[in-house]
């Protein structure tokens, strides 16, 4: 009897060193990529596949996750805030790991949802995995640990083209607030289309050019019963959303004091994915909105003119003028102004007379003026 003992306290102290050996790891460790790996589109973890434990505020209630069916739940776990590299998103799926069990054992043994409310700091051990450019940690059914009591984190005050200049990924510059907690303010909503299944696509703009795409991570954004888990869980009642408002976006075109939300990255580009209605501030006038920025000729020669175009339009009344600015060579500060003509639709232009000189920069910008006084200039005057 007393070797079956032994053996037993000796198979329990085995598996708890075991656990300790998992080295605990700070949000940078993980997610830090070099700007030359940036540079080339190139951000997957250099630890990836590692198992690893981490610790972080809990940002979002992960009853509120309902991105992926009944497969998997989520939240972000964030540290220092505004540091860069201090965020990520954290998962239970059996799949992902060759777990038996179903979710809610998965949560269990994890103790994901009984640890993880909003506003406590966790630890947790995971294993560090991608899914299309989003850094994650796959949980492991390895108790998670409430290391203290705090409050969600406090966004951080970011612009869009930190993020999306144009339509293309700011890596350099964004890839470091994946998985954080920000806030873009005095932005425009555009692009606003109902999709399937009661979802909302749509995009966030700061008024130059500059977009960044809305992600339903949150139930308060998803309309459906993705976010079922918790009170299946809890009362037995499968089927029934834990956010059972219905939403809809604010209407094309409204200029929105803020938008705050966790920067995520899927499919090529980065998308904001607010936790829940307060994310979304009010909605105030709207000004001219510049879009689809083009030059005609791509490549001129010296001595070509070039049409310089875009779509320019006002969702609360009407674009009543349109100004190019331009300036030949890049330290010049004196703009020549050309009126802006109207075309059809949306459309507006204007030409560029060649410098004459090759290999002379030429710089321009857009201001446009609606009925009700407001201006845009896209992008910035320089």
């Amino acid at each position: 009897m007393k070797k079956n003992l032994f053996l037993l306290t000796a198979i329990l102290i085995s598996g708890l060193t075991l656990k300790a050996q998992y080295p605990l790891l700070d949000f940078e460790d993980i997610q830090f990529i070099d700007n030359a790996d940036l540079a080339v589109g190139t951000d997957l973890s250099y630890l990836h596949g590692d198992t690893v434990q981490v610790e972080g505020v809990v940002a979002m209630d992960p009853c509120n996750y309902a991105l992926s069916g009944t497969s998997r739940k989520g939240t972000w776990l964030q540290d220092v805030p505004g540091a860069g590299w201090g965020g990520m998103e954290v998962l239970i799926d059996p799949g992902a790991i060759g777990y038996s069990g179903s979710l809610e054992d998965l949560s269990d043994d994890a103790r994901f949802i009984d640890n993880f409310a909003e506003g406590n700091i966790v630890r947790v051990t995971g294993i560090v995995s991608d899914f299309s450019g989003n850094t994650q940690l796959q949980i492991l059914p390895i108790p998670s640990t409430i290391q203290g009591l705090s409050s969600a984190p406090a966004p951080l005050a970011v612009t869009v083209d930190t993020f999306m200049v144009g339509g293309v990924m700011n890596k350099i510059n964004g890839e470091k607030y994946e998985g954080t907690y920000v806030e873009l303010s005095n932005v425009f909503v555009q692009n606003v289309i109902a999709s399937s299944s009661d979802r909302w696509q749509w995009d966030i703009s700061d008024g130059m050019g500059n977009t960044i795409a809305v992600r339903d991570v949150s139930g308060h954004f998803r309309n459906g019963t993705n976010d079922s888990h918790c009170p299946d869980w809890v009362s037995g009642t499968p089927g029934v959303s834990y956010t059972p408002t219905s939403f809809t976006p604010p209407a094309e075109g409204a200029n929105l004091s803020f938008i705050r939300g966790t920067i995520t990255e899927s499919f090529g580009e980065y998308f904001i994915a607010p936790h829940d209605p307060a994310d979304i501030g009010p909605a105030t006038t709207s000004p001219p909105i510049v879009n689809n920025r083009m030059n005609d000729p791509v490549v001129p020669t010296s001595a070509e003119t070039v049409t310089i175009s875009a779509d320019i339009f006002d969702a609360d009344g009407t674009v009543i003028s349109a100004d190019l600015y331009y300036a030949y060579g890049l330290d010049n500060p004196t703009f020549t102004m050309v009126p802006m003509t109207a075309g059809s639709g949306d459309s507006w232009s204007a030409s560029v007379p060649g410098p004459g000189v090759d290999s002379t920069y030429v710089k321009y910008y857009i201001s446009a003026i609606d009925n009700s006084g407001n201006v845009t200039e896209s992008p910035d005057a320089m």
